[in-house]
């Protein structure tokens, strides 16, 4: 086996290095730098005043096997990435098929690539010319007229540089463009503009798998954990997560695991694993950041408390779960991540949740948590739906849509991530999740960033903040309620940790 894989890494390499040695380029001080062309996926542009309002760019019947890839932000452009699906073949005739598609619709379809690393690469329409000096400005104009170029911006600190775009008429990539205008002479300097991920997250080596901390593919379509870090991180606060038990030992949760826990079944210390439940919210929630190892938390500095229930398959199973509440709030809890639901009401649990809000965190409140349920757009299932302090959660999928098995309706307070979301599992292991079990956890790793912020907030005024600072994603909100606009599938909103902490009135 360790010859095939030596094989395998060899043949990769050469194929590696033999496509970057053939393939296109770029120059960076005078000296050409070679790119691989990436043989999966092109990149769409079209400017938006030429779309109809709501329209995008499709490509045509014989391209239904390519998906959308990501989306770029720009203020002039739809930038959209498209992904050749299993099967189907890759340039040219992926250009191809694009290009023809796009001509009826006035589009422009650009190769993409990758560099030396593996590193993707989006050529976009832009491309970013310096002057020798600024009474060259005449020269760039006229080498805009002559391909069909538009000057859209001279760089305000750096008045030599100017930002230009290609266009349908152009006839040749920003790439080509750029090299040609830099072997003029004519210019100090000339270079595509390529999108890329660039963003220093976490150097732990799964973190770019966890589209709902940062979505490189689908621009805000994440909670925006990753700038929200630069002002909190979770630190001094308690998370307790009610749920089947926490691995207290897995290697990327070990040192955020509190030394308290608590079984409900036996009214004991310490909690007892049931399932793979428990670890796997924990890690959405507070799994280690920057320790090089699996994932990153949402509160990576917080404290995770385990509160163990087995959620089914026992007697009295209800009953042990209030006490489990219970407990949290007097054992100086913070914030309660409820992970689960109940098939009938139960006075007891309604009971703990009210003291949780009445005496939890010295009388301010503890935060609770509820997953929203998995029901397939049923209303909020209980114990979400039972008191208007909870954060009830709905679900979306990486495309920032509506997940379909998300509950829905007038109890759903915010959305978070919820599908194909990667987290820490028993014997330290990682795996992907669905549901709403998954959401919740990220609302309660911000409630944790919200208060070691700002430790005095009463529970109202943390879930007022989640509330008001959401990214009212794909959907209109028309409906207004107390904390803005409002909507049955999303609630509020997907939640935002940068903008939210932002708006968080220090102590």
């Amino acid at each position: 086996m360790m010859k095939r894989i030596l094989l395998f890494m060899a043949l990769v390499s050469i194929t590696a290095s033999e496509a970057i040695s053939q393939s296109a380029y770029y120059y960076f001080n005078g000296n050409k730098i070679y790119i691989a062309e990436n043989a999966r996926k092109v990149c769409v542009v079209k400017d938006k005043k030429g779309n109809k309002k709501g329209a995008s760019f499709q490509p045509a019947k014989e391209s239904s096997g390519f998906k959308v890839s990501q989306t770029i932000k720009d203020n002039i452009y739809d930038i959209t990435v498209y992904e050749a699906g299993r099967g189907n073949e890759g340039p040219p005739s992926l250009l191809k098929t694009m290009k023809e598609a796009a001509e009826a619709d006035n589009a422009m379809v650009l190769p993409c690539y990758k560099n030396e690393y593996g590193d993707e690469l989006v050529l976009t329409n832009y491309l970013n010319v310096e002057l020798k000096k600024e009474s060259d400005y005449s020269l760039l104009r006229e080498k805009a007229m002559e391909y069909n170029l538009v000057i859209t911006e001279q760089d305000k600190f750096m008045p030599r540089w100017y930002i230009l775009s290609i266009t349908p008429n152009t006839g040749k990539t920003s790439l080509e463009v750029a090299n040609e205008l830099y072997e003029t002479g004519l210019f100090a300097s000339s270079v595509a503009d390529f999108s890329s991920n660039d963003l220093y997250c976490s150097y732990d080596p799964l973190v770019g798998s966890q589209w709902g901390l940062y979505n490189s593919n689908y621009a805000d379509m994440d909670i925006s954990a990753c700038a929200a870090w630069n002002y909190a991180t979770g630190r001094n606060i308690k998370i307790g997560v009610l749920d089947q038990g926490i691995d207290m030992d897995h290697i990327d949760l070990v040192e955020n695991v509190s030394s308290l826990s608590y079984d409900t079944e036996t009214n004991t210390s310490p909690s007892i694993l049931y399932g793979d439940h428990a670890t796997h919210c924990a890690g959405i929630a507070a799994a280690v950041r920057n320790n090089g190892i699996h994932v990153a938390g949402v509160a990576p500095d917080a404290k995770l408390v385990s509160i163990s229930n087995s959620l089914h398959g026992t007697t009295n199973s209800r009953i042990r779960r209030a006490d489990g509440i219970n407990w949290a709030w007097r054992n100086g809890v913070d914030v309660i991540s409820n992970s689960w639901g109940s098939s009938t009401q139960h006075a007891a649990i309604n009971q703990a949740i009210y003291n949780a809000f009445k005496y939890g965190r010295e009388g301010k409140g503890c935060v609770i948590v509820f997953a929203a349920g998995n029901d397939w757009r049923r209303p909020v299932s209980y114990p979400a739906n039972c008191n208007d302090t909870i954060i009830a959660v709905g679900a979306i999928e990486k495309t920032g849509s509506l997940a379909p098995y998300s509950n829905v309706g007038e109890k759903l307070d915010v959305v978070a991530p919820g599908s194909d979301i990667l987290s820490t599992m028993p014997n330290n292991m990682t795996g992907e999740m669905d549901g709403t079990s998954m959401a919740c956890p990220h609302v309660a790793g911000l409630a944790a960033l919200i208060l070691e912020r700002n430790p005095s907030l009463r529970v109202t005024e943390v879930n007022d903040l989640i509330e008001k600072n959401t990214k009212k994603i794909t959907v209109d909100y028309s409906v207004i309620k107390k904390n803005g606009s409002w909507n049955n599938d999303f609630g509020y909103g997907l939640i935002d940790a940068y903008k939210t902490l932002v708006n968080t009135p220090r102590r």
